[in-house]
């Protein structure tokens, strides 16, 4: 009498090849990886959040990522508003910089405002980043002034460069690629 062997088929996961399909098995080099900046104090990756149950765990910049992180990206004497000035923050953490001759540096900010709710606030640009697809940037209601914020959102809350001028001094569109070029900068040395 013959008898047959025959094993069981193992469960199909996104490594295992379809065989009834003809379906290649996915790799990890396959799979989309997630934008992230990597600090010195932890992954933050980038993505949505919820303003509404984020909590107090939002992103501090100013204390998360170092002065050699800055440095790194090319930022100098990034430090904390002097306490006067904290009411300008709306209880969110913000730091400057001092970018040598720079007239008007970024300055960085956290945010527990998602782009849902900026754009409910704000006026929004079409000022865009090829390095960071899901910024966006935007500037006051009232269209006042050349200030210009670029914002990602994180898993974590937002971050903010913030750009500002003074009208018939400075220009929106360079104050925004200026903004951009902040975020974009602190990706590009720490991803």
């Amino acid at each position: 009498m013959l008898s047959g062997c025959t094993t069981e088929q193992p469960l199909n996961d996104d490594t295992t090849p379809n065989i009834e399909s003809g379906t290649p098995p996915e790799s990890a080099e396959d799979k989309p990886q997630a934008q992230a900046f990597v600090f010195e104090s932890g992954v933050l990756e980038i993505g949505d959040f919820d303003p509404y149950t984020i909590g107090d765990d939002i992103f501090d910049p100013c204390t998360e990522i170092t002065q050699e992180e800055f440095a790194a990206a090319g930022f100098e004497d990034v430090e904390p508003l002097p306490e006067k000035y904290a009411a300008f923050a709306r209880g969110m953490s913000a730091c400057d910089s001092q970018n040598g001759d720079e007239l008007f540096p970024p300055a960085f900010m956290s945010s527990n405002a998602n782009r849902k709710v900026v754009a409910e606030q704000v006026e929004m640009f079409d000022y865009k980043s090829e390095v960071l697809p899901t910024l966006y940037t935007f500037g006051p209601l009232s269209g006042i002034g050349p200030n210009c914020y670029a914002q990602i959102d994180t898993v974590r809350g937002a971050i903010t460069a913030i750009v500002g001028g003074v009208e018939g001094f400075s220009d929106q569109s360079q104050n925004c690629r200026d903004a951009i070029d902040a975020l974009e900068r602190i990706y590009q040395a720490f991803h």
